[in-house]
């Protein structure tokens, strides 16, 4: 029998302390092997809201501010380890109960390998940026039509 993959919920941060401090509060509560918070230069109390949560909540602070993408890239030098990474943006409040179990048992699938959230604009619709399980989007729909266009295009001329 193989060993479940640690979850581990990485944070991207910056300038975001409150919604932290209510992100935290929920993520603490939940069976995360870990939880990192990365963050990107911020000037709030931040790092302040991270030391009230503990051990099990670890600080990845940076003086230089990378941007979105290299702020997510620092998890792989912080934890190199294989393990199922849980992304969540300070902002975001968790819907779900038991997200790090739920995420174990959808990557124990043999032939999966990336799993979404739903994501919702703030009158309650799912977004067009949704890639969450049953997600069928006016956006999905057209960028899947235009890969199968382009796919087509190149099968035809390499024959």
């Amino acid at each position: 029998m193989n060993t479940p993959l640690p979850v581990i919920a990485a944070i991207p941060n910056y300038n975001m302390a409150d919604s932290l401090s209510r992100l935290l509060t929920q993520l603490v509560s939940e069976d995360y092997d870990a939880i990192y918070v990365l963050d990107d230069a911020s000037t709030d109390d931040s790092k302040v809201v991270v030391a009230k949560f503990g051990p099990k909540v670890h600080w990845v602070g940076s003086k230089t501010n990378l941007g979105a993408g290299g702020n997510r890239n620092r998890i792989l030098q912080v934890h190199p380890e294989e393990c199922i990474i849980h992304f969540l943006d300070a902002d975001v409040r968790l819907e779900t109960k038991t997200p790090a179990k739920t995420a174990q048992k959808l990557m124990s699938e043999p032939n999966l390998a990336f799993v979404g959230g739903l994501v919702f604009d703030a009158d309650g619709t799912q977004s067009i940026w949704s890639y969450g399980p049953d997600s069928i989007t006016l956006y999905s729909l057209v960028t899947a039509a235009v890969q199968q266009i382009f796919g087509k295009m190149q099968s035809t001329k390499t024959r």
